[in-house]
């Protein structure tokens, strides 16, 4: 999983802040990628220009940080652009649809509310802000672009404002925390160091037309670490011709206690409602906590039908923290793992 996170701001007058910011990220799992520091995942191109290297690492990260505070920049001309260097970097951040965490120091913000309601003018004298009128424009222009972007699309693109560095470092944890949790468990999955609930089928309940309305699910634990919180999840079902689906079914989430420990496989029923016809599917989700208070939840296929009951694990994981609704997450692809699925045969 690309944990990259390229940072664009002015360099020499937030040195300070520019540093805090490469440790946080690092402390929780992502890798920084900035333009200014030996240590940090910047990747270097000899026969580029320093824009030209840093808009090819704005391509090859997964998410853009942007901090805006007293100043936009010297203008890029002899490069031929009338822009600073983060306002491109930005740009080229927008162009690819890469998320953007927007972050503007609240005086700066300030000054920005004065400019929209004196007419846009750039003269008039800022408290904060430390720029040349032209320059001072283009910031201003580049916060209000940036808004009319959350406007649009609040889930990928973020405005917030901060005072001081633990401000703005609460927000990257909160803004990244998805990305840093795929980060974090990706190398703990690496390493084995993560629980593993494998569904199976083990047999199902036929109502008086033959058909399954219940089916039994073996819930075990294959991995080294114990599962908290373990739940199973069973969606509305839809017809694998017409993929219509068909309504809900019964059952509600299916508790499987508190602590699910390795090797010790659990018996669960869900109901599945019948039909007139089979050949219909259902999404099945097992979803449980790492000791690290992450949330894993792994996505199964089953579908009964006249040749009988499989379920079949879909390769898609959703991963996230405890405080983060199911859902919501970033999904992981677990590159084409396998797990064990159950069959049953119809009488």
């Amino acid at each position: 999983m690309n944990n990259r996170v390229f940072v664009s701001s002015t360099c020499y007058d937030l040195i300070d802040l520019r540093a805090e910011v490469e440790s946080h990220l690092r402390s929780i799992g992502l890798a920084p990628v900035m333009s200014d520091s030996p240590f940090s995942d910047f990747q270097t191109f000899p026969a580029e220009n320093s824009i030209e290297a840093c808009l090819a690492n704005v391509r090859t990260s997964q998410h853009v940080v942007v901090i805006l505070s007293q100043r936009y920049g010297p203008l890029l001309e002899k490069y031929g652009h009338h822009k600073s260097a983060t306002h491109l970097e930005y740009l080229e951040a927008l162009k690819l649809k890469k998320p953007v965490v927007f972050l503007v120091r609240d005086k700066l913000y300030a000054d920005f509310g004065i400019w929209k309601k004196n007419g846009r003018q750039t003269d008039i004298g800022y408290q904060w802000t430390q720029e040349e009128p032209e320059r001072v424009k283009l910031m201003f222009e580049m916060i209000e672009e940036h808004e009319r972007r959350v406007q649009g699309n609040g889930t990928t693109n973020w405005l917030d404002t901060f005072q001081t560095s633990l401000d703005l470092k609460d927000i990257l944890s909160s803004r990244l925390k998805v990305i840093a949790a795929g980060s974090v468990l990706g190398r703990l999955m690496a390493k084995g160091d993560l629980p593993l609930v494998v569904l199976e089928v083990s047999g199902f309940t036929q109502d008086s037309n033959k058909k399954p309305s219940v089916v039994h699910v073996s819930a075990c634990n294959v991995g080294r670490m114990p599962a908290i919180r373990t739940m199973i999840f069973i969606n509305p079902r839809r017809n694998l011709k017409t993929k219509v689906s068909t309504g809900p079914v019964s059952a509600k989430p299916v508790h499987l206690g508190t602590v699910l420990m390795p090797s010790t496989p659990q018996e669960v029923r869900l109901h599945t409602l019948c039909a007139d016809k089979l050949d219909y599917c259902y999404t099945v989700q097992a979803s449980y906590e790492t000791l690290e208070g992450y949330v894993i939840a792994d996505e199964y296929v089953l579908v009964w039908s006249k040749r009988g009951v499989t379920l079949s694990y879909s390769g898609k994981r959703l991963i996230g923290t405890s405080d983060l609704a199911l859902g919501a997450e970033e999904l992981l692809d677990l590159q084409g793992a396998e797990q064990p699925s159950g069959y049953g045969k119809l009488e």
